[in-house]
């Protein structure tokens, strides 16, 4: 399973020259601690980079979590929460699954959950935000490419998204002209043509590392998109390599 990265890259207004500038943001404890960069062009005076910091509360209370399970449109305004497995915030009274606790943290606006790295719900547009579609395809891809080896279904990703998964699957697709589901083909395949390439392993065990675990199924896509099978895929390009050294 891929280790989730523990700093995000973003962009951001510098407060004292009101110029866009490039920042990286990550966890130290309960704060989310970003540092900032100037671009060459920008003449702020300043060198190097910029410290600052954002207090998200580690602890969820028992009013934030009620209000949260419950979709509380009472508490929107007070308080915005943050996913950290999806990287997304919202509204307490976004109609969401209600996520697992431990992955919760809370902000006091939504300003500073979106200074975090996290992305505004595209269901409930927490205080008016909302990420633009071609921004958002891409998080998806990008979500995929880090986590095929698990088992992702267009429900699961429609879920984690605040979607519906017509919704997904359509602006999906006009984005990045295929479906969510062909994307994810498409990837775990590059990985096991390189599997097959460099290491010795069975060729059921790649299927496996790639999330396609049933062997036989493996084998049939494998060869509906190469036009050969995994171990004729193997052979020709040991042969084509011992060629090239010789």
């Amino acid at each position: 399973m891929c280790k989730k990265r523990a700093y995000r890259y973003s962009r951001r207004l510098c407060g004292r020259c009101s110029s866009w500038s490039s920042c990286i943001i990550f966890r130290a404890g309960s704060a989310f601690v970003i540092l900032l960069f100037h671009s060459r062009e920008v003449t702020c005076g300043l060198s190097g980079g910029v410290y600052f910091a954002l207090e998200a509360s580690a602890v969820v209370s028992e009013d934030n979590w009620s209000a949260i399970v419950n979709c509380d449109a009472g508490q929107d305004g007070r308080f915005y929460y943050s996913v950290s497995t999806t990287g997304i915030f919202c509204r307490p009274s976004c109609k969401s699954r209600a996520p697992k606790r431990e992955h919760v943290r809370i902000f006091d606006t939504a300003a500073g959950a979106a200074a975090a790295g996290f992305r505004p719900c595209k269901r409930c547009k927490p205080d008016g935000l909302r990420l633009p579609d071609e921004e958002w395809a891409e998080a998806i891809a990008e979500s995929i490419r880090l986590r095929y080896p698990e088992r992702i279904t267009l429900q699961s990703l429609a879920e984690e998204q605040h979607v519906s998964p017509f919704h997904l699957q359509r602006t999906f697709k006009r984005i990045q002209g295929m479906t969510p589901a062909a994307h994810l083909l498409r990837v775990r395949l590059d990985a096991a043509r390189a599997l097959l390439r460099d290491t010795r392993l069975p060729v059921a065990d790649v299927g496996e590392r790639v999330g396609i675990p049933n062997a036989a199924h493996f084998a049939t896509v494998f060869q509906r998109a190469e036009g050969r099978s995994p171990s004729r895929y193997r052979q020709a390009r040991a042969e084509a390599q011992g060629q090239a050294e010789e």
